[in-house]
This record gives C-alpha cells, sequence and structure tokens, in this order.
C-alpha cells in the first residue's frame, strides 16, 4: 500500500453513532464537574519566609523557652496596642491563662465561678481546673453574651457564694469593659474576660483578659494566648504560675505549672503580628461580601457590628427559630460544611451537666438557632456566592 494509501487508512471517518449514543457522548464532555467541599474555616497563619527571620534569631540566641528575647519582644508589642499602661503575659494557650488568672486572684477553694452556658467548652474547664465550681448563668439572646445588670441581681444572692465572673466575648465580640469594671468594684466580685477569640479588639484592660492565639483565631500562633491587665502585681504572679511558681529564685513561692509560651510559638506569633493590618483587612473584606450576599434575607442575622466594628476568624449568623439543624442539613447537601459551633450549651456537656442550676432559656434558644457558615480570610469571592447563594435558597426553601 503506498504511504498516501496509509495515511488515508489512518485517518478514515469512524462510524457513526446512534442519535441515542451521541446525546450521551454529549452530556459526558458536558456535565458540570462536581464541587469541593467549602469548608467551614480554614486558619490563615503567616508563611514560612515571615517566620524565618524569627527563627534564625532563636537559633542565634540558643534560646528556646522560659521567656526568651522572642516571646518578650511579643508581649512587649502587644502592650503597646492598649490605650493605657497594661502589662502582658503569654501562656502556653488561653484555657491555660484563664485558669492561672482564677488560681492568682487567691479565690476561696471550690467556691463557684459564674459564666454563660453559651460558650466553649474551655471556659467551663479552666473552672474546674483552677479548684472552683462553674455556675452557669444564662445570656442576652441578641448580643449572645452575659447582661451585667442581670448578673448584679444574680450575686446579690450571697448565698451563691459566687466570687469571679467570667464574661465570654461571644465569637469575638467586644462587650463594654467599663461596666464589668464597675461590676467588680460594686460587688467585689472578680472579673475576668474571655476574649479567647477577641485579640482584634484586645485594646483595653481595665479588669484582666485573656485572648487564645491557637491557629483557628484572627491573630495565630498555632498554640498559645495571652493575658493582659493593668494590675502590674497580678501579672508578675500569673507568670509565676506559668513557670512552676517560680520568683526570684528556683524556689517554688506557688503552686504552679509549666504553662509558658515557647519561642518557637512567640516567632510565629510575631510574624503574624507583623501582618497584622492586611490580615484584619482580608478578614473584613469577606465579612462584607458575605453580609452584601446576604442583604435581602433578613431571616438571617449577624452579631451586632460584626465584620464592620470588629472582626473575628468564624462568622456564626442567627437563622429562624429551632431551624439551625435543619439548614445545615440543606447546606450539607450541596457540599457546604457548617457547625453548630457551641453545640447546646456548654452546661449540656457530660463533664458540665451536674453543674446546671437554673433555666438558661436564651442559651438553648441560641442551640437551636446559631450556626457557623464558612468563612475565612482567603475565602475566594466564588466560594463567597457559592455559599451566600445556597443559604438563600435554603432559606427560603424553610
Amino acid at each position: 500500500m503506498s504511504r498516501l494509501k496509509k495515511q488515508d487508512a489512518n485517518h478514515a471517518p469512524k462510524p457513526v453513532a446512534s442519535n441515542i449514543e451521541a446525546q450521551y457522548d454529549h452530556e459526558l464532555d458536558h456535565r458540570p464537574m462536581a464541587l469541593a467541599p467549602l469548608g467551614v474555616a480554614q486558619p490563615y497563619m503567616p508563611n514560612t519566609r515571615d517566620i524565618v527571620p524569627y527563627l534564625s534569631s532563636m537559633e542565634q540566641n540558643h534560646w528556646y523557652s522560659n521567656f526568651g528575647p522572642l516571646t518578650t519582644e511579643f508581649e512587649k508589642r502587644l502592650s503597646s496596642r492598649f490605650e493605657t499602661l497594661t502589662h502582658v503575659t503569654t501562656v502556653a494557650n488561653a484555657t491555660i491563662g484563664l485558669s492561672l488568672v482564677l488560681q492568682a486572684l487567691n479565690l476561696t477553694p471550690n467556691s463557684y465561678v459564674a459564666l454563660p452556658a453559651w460558650t466553649f467548652a474551655a471556659t467551663a474547664h479552666a473552672v474546674l481546673q483552677a479548684g472552683f465550681k462553674p455556675y452557669f448563668v444564662d445570656v442576652d439572646i441578641n448580643t449572645h453574651m452575659l447582661d451585667v445588670a442581670l448578673c448584679r441581681q444574680l450575686v446579690a444572692d450571697r448565698a451563691l457564694n459566687i466570687q469571679a465572673i467570667i464574661p465570654v466575648c461571644a465569637f469575638g465580640c467586644p462587650l463594654d469593659l467599663n461596666e464589668w469594671h464597675r461590676f467588680q468594684i460594686d460587688t467585689g466580685i472578680k472579673v475576668i474576660i474571655d476574649a479567647a477569640a477577641a485579640h482584634d479588639i484586645a485594646t483595653f484592660a481595665p479588669v484582666p483578659i485573656v485572648v487564645s492565639l491557637h491557629a483557628t483565631k484572627a491573630l495565630g500562633a498555632g498554640e498559645g494566648g495571652y493575658v493582659a491587665t493593668q494590675d502590674a502585681e497580678l501579672c508578675t504572679r500569673i507568670r509565676a504560675l506559668s513557670n512552676f511558681g517560680f520568683h526570684g529564685s528556683r524556689t517554688p513561692q506557688w503552686l504552679g505549672l509549666n504553662g509558658k509560651m515557647s519561642e518557637y510559638s512567640a516567632a510565629i506569633a510575631l510574624a503574624s503580628l507583623d501582618n497584622w493590618t492586611v490580615t484584619r483587612l482580608k478578614y473584613q473584606t469577606v465579612a462584607q461580601k458575605i453580609r452584601l450576599g446576604l442583604y435581602h434575607t433578613p431571616q438571617i442575622q449577624f452579631q451586632p457590628s460584626w465584620g464592620s466594628q470588629w472582626i473575628s476568624s468564624v462568622c456564626v449568623i442567627h437563622t429562624p427559630s429551632g431551624r439551625a439543624p435543619e439548614l445545615a442539613d440543606k447546606l450539607k447537601s450541596k457540599g457546604i460544611e457548617t457547625r453548630l459551633w457551641w453545640s447546646t450549651g456548654c452546661h449540656m456537656a457530660p463533664p458540665f451537666a451536674q453543674y446546671a442550676q437554673i433555666p438558661l432559656p436564651n442559651t438553648d434558644e441560641l442551640a437551636r438557632s446559631s450556626l457557623g457558615i464558612p468563612y475565612f480570610a482567603h475565602m475566594t469571592d466564588p466560594q463567597i456566592e457559592r455559599m451566600t447563594q445556597a443559604l438563600v435558597d435554603a432559606v427560603s426553601s424553610l
């Protein structure tokens, strides 16, 4: 066969498929690609090149823990964020930080510490680990946080022996610290703010505030936390308690533990702090786009001023009463992850259930109606549009 004939044979037309087969092939070629699952949260941590200079400094200093140069620098830079003279000490994590503050206050052992039932489990863990009993209090349905006036009524009953109270900045939301400072002065009950998710608004500390630096937080160090207070003596005691109770010598002065932040964590924390302005802007931009995408869906409500006056690393919405689980199922069917962030409330968890003493209707309602939706600093416009449209569709089908 000639070369030309061989080429013609190689390029001979294929048999024509039937109409049914042709249509099937067309549908396969044009079928939509499956969308990847959209996670509810993704950490936004500094990249390696931003951390390396701090790691190199640590290597040159041969100082890896025990309040080294990086930890000290980080504490100093945090302190400079505050409006008035404020002392900062770093800790291994915010849970330990809360526990250490409680221990440093010299409260009567085994007394009650009031806290919101609507909080993360770490708040209650810290109370018990410090040697106290949690007393769960209901929250305001709109702010998700403790109401100062109601707490004044509660602590008027001295039979409860409440010696401290831990208001929680729910999902990073700010609260009125001046009000809580006045509460402490008027009642004599110590106030500690669980501001685990609230680094953004941590610029004032008339009462001690505890912030988390977990990888899931807006300012992340992988693990870590810090305590800020205007009370220099209290800060010194917390620092000593985080270092086996050592203070000025190798003999423990108090019963402490190893709750320090390492220089490795401080290196990451410093790199995060270097980029904080950009990180905050990214979170805020995504938040505004989410709010815009849900602007015409009044059934979905955000925490007051979320994304405008303050940011955090999570978005928790308030859905129509009792419909959060149903919405979660509808979004899951579209590959969109959600989270019932604080589940049924801290007071319902097995380790703490024995301490629930009073009705908590608002907490119960929030547990049925609050839903964490996808939100992270590097969320793309297509992801935002996909998520908000799915949520609009899900709400309209209720």
